[in-house]
């Protein structure tokens, strides 16, 4: 009887854990709260978001009412500016409610702007004077992020405190970032807006969201993420720019050594108007070790309005490594994005990407000299030529002013065409040394 009763207290326990587990605690933030109530309901809510990360427990929720809110516990007490919003592993934290609500399926996210600020010092500026990181995460395994606006970081310090001025995760991390405008953010090298440092067997993902007028000097103004490739979709990535005459590349997004496994994505994603000083106006994909496989697909997206100063105007792709259908670009619209010199709309590295269902229009290339390739430039080098196979696609009216107006070929390069509709025909695709 004693034994039978001891297993049915067990399983009551086990029972009370896994509800708790599965379900969690909700905390409540409001701007009129107070961080000395429970923060167990709006009328109880507190004052601070980092009351609530100080509060949560792995499977918790936190939701958050409209407001500006900004980071107060730091990272190195003799450096007020490494303040940020630490993560939790396994909270999801809500932004964009009224502050009445009962599921957040209710949030009006975007009529209730919910800010995470890194202007500590109120000034209204961007500058040396904001935090480095506005958010930061670390070992933060299925933290997410939702119906938040995340600005004015401004990561120019030492390494890592130069990188991710808007979210900063390092490796160990599998965030989920949802419904958020990160914009108005900056950092010295990676990732003017998002800086994602994960090894491949973790997985980031970015859904519905707007990136927008981040800055970098070296790689990625909205985006930088290195040894893997986070799910991409729904996003609008505008108005970003790296400015470096020497380096920089990846105005929207840089992505390097991505993964050589799973089946990351880019889809229905909208690059527009996204700069930079070097190469890869909107999207660089890059391997930076020997032998490593870089898988994507890149699908439902469009890149228009996109420039660089020197070579790809919209997508640089530099995988030499990978085998035809590892990365794949499928369905997509490429049009009026610009360079100098070499691939209006795209420049192959080495690279033979499978290009399929895709619309290349009106891309340029305007130096006097050497401008080759308005639509794609297929490029040669030590690991070997560039040649895509390009299916049931359309390149029509781009132009490049000394050689090339739809394709430019470098010897050696011998990429596919087939049921294509080119301008020109055969006359617009010109080949060389």
């Amino acid at each position: 009887m004693l034994a039978r009763k001891r297993l049915i207290t067990i399983a009551i326990t086990l029972v009370i854990w896994f509800c708790t587990v599965a379900w969690g605690t909700t905390y409540y933030v409001d701007p009129n709260g107070d961080d000395n109530a429970n923060g167990l309901s709006w009328g109880t809510a507190f004052a601070t978001v980092q009351k609530a990360l100080d509060s949560v427990s792995y499977g918790d929720e936190i939701w958050v009412a409209e407001g500006t809110y900004k980071p107060t516990n730091g990272t190195d007490p003799n450096d007020p500016r490494s303040v940020t919003f630490q993560l939790a592993a396994g909270v999801t934290m809500y932004g964009g409610f009224e502050g009445i609500e009962t599921d957040p399926n209710q949030r009006d996210w975007q009529a209730h702007e919910t800010i995470l600020s890194g202007d500590i010092d109120d000034d209204g500026i961007l500058d040396i004077n904001n935090c480095y990181h506005v958010i930061t995460g670390a070992n933060d395994v299925n933290a997410c992020i939702d119906g938040f606006a995340v600005m004015n970081g401004y990561a120019n310090g030492s390494s890592p405190a130069d990188r991710g001025g808007g979210i900063y995760f390092s490796a160990h991390s599998s965030p989920k970032i949802r419904n958020c405008v990160i914009s108005n953010n900056y950092a010295l090298s990676y990732g003017g807006g998002i800086y994602l440092s994960a090894f491949t067997n973790y997985s980031s993902s970015i859904n519905n969201c707007t990136i927008t007028n981040n800055k970098t000097v070296m790689f990625g103004g909205g985006i930088y993420s290195y040894m893997g490739a986070p799910d991409i979709n729904g996003c609008t990535i505008s108005n970003n720019a790296v400015n470096s005459s020497y380096i920089g590349q990846g105005g929207g997004i840089s992505y390097h050594n991505g993964t050589p496994t799973g089946n990351p994505k880019i889809t229905n994603c909208i690059f527009k108007d996204n700069t930079t000083d070097y190469s890869a106006g909107a999207l660089e994909l890059r391997v930076m070790s020997v032998n490593r496989v870089f898988k994507l697909d890149i699908r439902n997206c469009v890149f228009t309005g996109n420039s660089s100063t020197t070579m790809s105007g919209a997508l640089q792709i530099n995988t030499p490594f990978n085998s035809p259908n590892d990365l794949t670009i499928t369905n997509c619209v490429f049009s009026k994005n610009t360079t100098k010199l070499k691939g209006g709309a795209i420049y192959n590295y080495c690279s033979s990407p499978t290009i399929t269902n895709c619309t290349l229009v009106e891309n340029s290339t305007t130096y006097i000299v050497d401008a080759k390739g308005g639509a794609i430039y297929n490029d040669y080098h030590n690991y070997g030529p560039a040649s895509p196979a390009v299916t049931n696609c359309i390149l029509w009216g781009n132009t490049a002013v000394a050689d090339g107006n739809e394709i430019y070929n470098e010897t050696g390069c011998n990429p596919t065409f087939s049921y294509c509709d080119i301008t020109g025909g055969l006359n617009g695709i010109s080949c060389g040394g």
